[in-house]
């Protein structure tokens, strides 16, 4: 094969790719490129799960080709194939999530934490400088904000359990 028609080969095979998705549905590579930088893992845990679920719908065709044309060996392995497809599928979707719980519970004690709040609070001492409160004023402000806020985490715990239950 020479190098013109290795370019044909892989030009046929974009063509093909593009004629699978149709023009209204971008490729798996579009989708990542068309993906911003910053976009959560989530998005590309919905992209891959949405391809491998056309795989398995495709996987599916076919089974069902091969059956109807009574070529039972080739169906059987296809279905078993799909089945291999539709297990990943399962466990992909567990561990998704598996993440979304991970990123909902905050430890609420760890360093990261501690440091947030006291951004927190250096940023609300640094806003009252900016309105000209004067300096006992402004202690008196933070100590009543620390005091009002010493059942932070009970509340937060109240407030995430009817957030949950809804």
């Amino acid at each position: 094969m020479s190098v013109n028609d290795e370019l044909d080969v892989f030009d046929f095979k974009k063509e093909l790719v593009s004629t699978y998705y149709g023009s209204d549905d971008a490729s798996l590579m579009q989708k990542f490129m068309d993906s911003e930088p910053g976009d959560s893992v989530q998005n590309a845990f919905n992209i891959i799960i949405e391809e491998l679920a056309k795989e398995s719908d495709s996987l599916l065709g076919n089974s069902l080709i091969f059956t109807k044309n009574n070529d039972l060996h080739d169906a059987t392995t296809v279905t078993v194939k799909r089945a291999e497809m539709l297990e990943l599928l399962s466990k992909i979707i567990t561990k998704k999530q598996s993440l979304a719980e991970k990123a909902s519970n905050v430890d609420l004690n760890s360093p990261t934490f501690q440091m947030f709040q006291q951004i927190c609070v250096d940023n609300l001492k640094a806003a009252l400088i900016s309105l000209n409160v004067d300096n006992e004023m402004s202690q008196l402000i933070v100590t009543n904000w620390g005091k009002s806020m010493k059942e932070w985490q009970k509340e937060l715990s109240k407030r995430m359990a009817i957030l949950e239950g809804q």
